[in-house]
């Protein structure tokens, strides 16, 4: 067996001997921060509110005690992350292999004390994140994108007072491996949750994943089963899928995506209303040099937030209330995108070259990210892709409508990494009966 590429260090101390502490203190004094300083500002401005209300802006009158309300919501999750941290800090995840292998395995176990086998149901989760920190000096702003993910229900174990979790996952060996940290690098990481009796599990692993040859496989693998039964009992979401004719109809009914829907639309009037105020405000300045001025100030202030806020605002009333009902079978596909109109698509299956599955959101950043998905059908020719799902929260419920669709198409679908345009993406499972890809 040949070393590993020079990426990151085996013997860093976050992972060394092959055991990975549960990362969370950091989180924590994040939202301890957080909730602090809005608590703070939220309480000047109530102050201000109180004593001054005759003379503030209508927009202000409502603004304010918006804003105040955020704060309470931002105080309970820090206690909630503080009481998460106290009950699971102590956790070491034992990999295996050591290091996780593209092409191979990832996984290994999780004990848990005092937690009992029928207290909840457990998900593990495996994404590759990418990290870039972008702007310059007093600017500099960090953001993390989900580039891939799975999710595996483990195996659960008794183990002395409490219980043993195991899993293991398959990779393709065409992933990004983990790079040291700098500007822009890549890392992966494993999420352990279950609603519990008490505070509830969700502590994250960072993980080393490099290119070995030939790849690492686990001593002990505990590879999730394939599923079985009616491929129509989707797993639990809200989509539904049901028999049509020879092939499949699936409805993605409105409200899927109902946190990211109103994140989108509040985010937006806030945007849209920070605009609105700053120019009814400037507006009112006085004539000479410097009115001119603040009216200029007051209108660039309009135009900048006010779009941005408004697109934010019309995209997340359109994620809210769209609908979108998809019926495929061996001969053609038929979409119908209704919001305030039905919009309908239909396609010839042999216009369609292959499915493509990829990541196309995510709420949250990093380790904690709730990732979506999008399914749609590439053609043959041109560049206009087919929508046949969005807003697919969870790997297992989106390779399900995936495989679901390819059987009822005959078409192989295939995985993309987020953000690797042009690249011809990795084949999934072939239905029986799809011709074999061309090399």
């Amino acid at each position: 067996m040949t070393e590993p590429a020079a990426t990151v260090a085996l013997d860093d101390e976050r992972w060394a001997g092959g055991r990975v502490r549960a990362r969370g203190g950091a989180t924590v004094a994040a939202h301890w921060f957080g909730a602090v300083i809005w608590t703070i500002l939220a309480g000047a401005a109530m102050w201000g509110w109180v004593t001054q209300r005759a003379d503030l802006h209508p927009l202000l009158l409502w603004g304010i005690p918006l804003f105040a309300a955020v704060a309470p919501l931002l105080v309970f999750t820090a206690v909630r992350e503080t009481l998460r941290w106290r009950r699971f800090r102590g956790l070491e995840l034992a990999l295996d292999p050591f290091p996780g292998s593209l092409g191979g395995h990832v996984g290994g176990s999780l004990e848990l004390p005092c937690v009992r086998a029928g207290d909840g149901h457990f998900t593990v989760t495996l994404a590759c994140v990418r990290t870039e920190v972008r702007g310059r000096g007093e600017d500099r702003s960090r953001w993390e994108k989900v580039l891939w993910s799975r999710d595996v229900d483990p195996a659960v174990e008794s183990a002395g007072l409490g219980v043993r979790l195991r899993f293991t996952f398959e990779l393709p060996a065409d992933l990004p491996p983990s790079e040291p940290e700098s500007d822009a690098y890549v890392w992966w990481t494993i999420r352990v949750r279950a609603a519990l009796p008490g505070a509830d599990l969700d502590q994250t692993f960072e993980v080393p994943v490099l290119k070995v040859d030939p790849p690492l496989t686990a001593a002990h693998p505990a590879l999730a089963p394939p599923r079985t039964g009616d491929p129509f009992d989707l797993p639990a979401g809200p989509v539904t899928a049901e028999r049509h004719g020879a092939g499949v109809r699936l409805v993605y009914p409105r409200f899927r995506q109902a946190v990211a829907g109103v994140m989108m639309t509040v985010f937006g009037a806030v945007f849209l209303g920070g605009g609105l105020l700053a120019f009814g405000a400037t507006s009112q300045a006085g004539g000479g040099g410097f009115g001119a001025i603040f009216v200029a100030f007051g209108l660039l202030f309009l135009v900048v937030f006010g779009l941005v806020g408004g697109l934010l605002l019309l995209l997340g009333l359109f994620t809210l209330f769209n609908r979108l009902t998809v019926e495929a079978d061996r001969r053609r596909v038929v979409t119908v995108r209704s919001l305030l109109f039905p919009l309908r698509h239909e396609v010839a299956v042999a216009d369609l070259d292959h499915l493509e599955l990829r990541v196309n959101g995510q709420t949250g950043q990093g380790a904690r990210a709730t990732v979506s998905y999008e399914l749609r059908g590439v053609p043959r020719i041109g560049r206009r892709h087919l929508a046949l799902g969005d807003g697919i929260e969870g790997s297992a419920l989106a390779n399900a409508i995936a495989e679901l669709v390819s059987e009822a198409t005959g078409l192989e679908w295939r995985e993309r990494v987020r953000g690797d345009r042009g690249k011809p993406g990795r084949l999934g499972r072939r239905s029986p009966g799809a011709p074999e890809a061309e090399p």
